[in-house]
């Protein structure tokens, strides 16, 4: 290659030995076709020096040229569309809801998953979106950075104690529940949970269940306060009077000082009218003594008996009181059990064996027979008797009688006030 005709054929430079390899530049973008050489001894028109391109026919496309998004690799790197000046911004939508939320990616396409348009606040959830529909349930539905706005409000109430009821004290407007308040304002003590409108009112001097009524406090006080028995009254307040207490809900006596206290009236008979439980009915109508069953014309020997029930009050003892009456001319006997003895029974357990001497009665004359001038007297008598028996009994027989041997007309008997008490 010297531009001379060395071998004298008229051809210069013509299969030189040292000849270059040249490469053809199809799209004048300076750069060659590397299956396009050509040798020559300097640069042939249309080619070039080097076999960079690797499209020749694309002008914008050789080594180092700018990647755009056209599905061509147009810097010859060997890779498409990368890093490509003009690849759009893609956004993750995750819930599928049509908008994107703040993760995105550059791309010459939308990758599966991603859209153009970014404003999702929550894209975990697909009914949360810009301009989707507000809903009372506590979230930002439409994205506008506001929560449950434009919903009609219900007022709630603080419930401190966690019972389900509040007070109106602090009031909360708001369409969804708050926690800790309730939709009521029914609790009258929101600092205690045991008080509400569901609770059972107890004996314990509170409103426990808000209906503006409380108990007494005091057992046997009222129907909430309603005890066992008197003795369990006495137990709690010890300082607790005689009087009508409310046991197993019935007004019940209560004797709170004899024997120690503690006596619930159980049975209690003045015989005006007698009890209909007693074998004999007739009674008759005894001076100032009043009212009393058996007496003067009535029953002589005998005896009279009731079965008295406990009425279920818990015990472990008896207490059976009453008046004996002895009319007309009984006569002392002090023999044992003579003729005209009185008696009572508890059951088989006797009560009361008395020998009453009519013509020294401290009562004299009452309401029997009468004999001005009968020349030793002839009296009545008024004995109280009181028995204490111990055990249970649902019920007991109580008889009252006497041995006497003469008619009614001449001596008789009869009894009035029988009381029975149990503790």
């Amino acid at each position: 290659c010297n531009g001379i005709d060395d071998d004298c054929d008229g051809s210069i430079d013509e299969g030189a030995v040292d000849y270059q390899v040249f490469y053809t530049d199809a799209d004048g973008d300076g750069y060659g076709d590397p299956f396009q050489p050509v040798q020559a001894c300097s640069v042939p028109q249309g080619a070039v020096t080097n076999a960079q391109d690797c499209d020749d026919s694309n002008p914008a496309v050789f080594p180092y040229a700018t990647e755009v998004c056209n599905g061509i690799d147009d810097n010859c790197n060997q890779s498409v569309d990368e890093n490509a000046v003009d690849q759009n911004i893609y956004f993750v939508d995750a819930d599928g809801d049509g908008v994107g939320g703040t993760t995105f990616q550059l791309a010459c396409s939308a990758p599966s998953g991603y859209v153009t348009n970014p404003g999702d606040c929550d894209d975990n959830n697909g009914s949360v979106k810009p301009n989707a529909s507000e809903t009372c349930n506590g979230i930002d539905d439409n994205c506008n950075g506001n929560v449950d706005e434009n919903i009609p409000t219900n007022a709630w109430y603080l419930d401190s104690d966690g019972d389900g009821y509040g007070t109106s004290g602090i009031v909360a407007y708001n369409c969804l529940q708050p926690s800790g308040y309730v939709p009521n304002t029914s609790d009258c003590d929101d600092s205690n949970a045991s008080i509400n409108p569901d609770m059972t009112e107890i004996c314990n001097g509170v409103d426990d269940d808000c209906d503006g009524d409380a108990d007494i406090g005091h057992l046997g006080l009222d129907e909430v306060c309603t005890a066992d028995s008197c003795l369990e009254i006495l137990q709690s307040h010890p300082n607790a009077l005689d009087g009508e207490y409310t046991i197993s809900g019935s007004l019940m006596e209560c004797d709170m000082g004899s024997f120690g206290g503690g006596w619930t009236q159980v049975f209690m008979d003045n015989m005006n009218p007698p009890d209909s439980g007693w074998s004999l009915q007739t009674t008759t109508v005894c001076g100032i003594w009043g009212q009393i069953l058996g007496g003067y014309g009535v029953i002589s020997g005998g005896s009279i008996n009731n079965t008295i029930s406990t009425l279920g009050v818990p015990h472990s003892e008896v207490w059976v009181e009453f008046d004996y009456i002895a009319l007309d001319s009984w006569d002392f006997s002090s023999t044992g059990m003579g003729p005209d003895f009185g008696y009572a029974n508890f059951n088989s357990t006797s009560i009361l064996q008395v020998d009453f001497n009519n013509h020294v009665s401290i009562y004299g004359q009452v309401c029997g027979w009468w004999r001005p001038n009968y020349p030793v007297g002839s009296y009545d008598s008024r004995l109280y008797v009181s028995s204490i028996q111990q055990g249970f009994y649902d019920d007991f027989m109580l008889t009252i009688g006497s041995t006497l041997n003469q008619g009614p007309y001449d001596e008789s008997f009869g009894f009035d006030d029988v009381y029975v008490w149990v503790r």
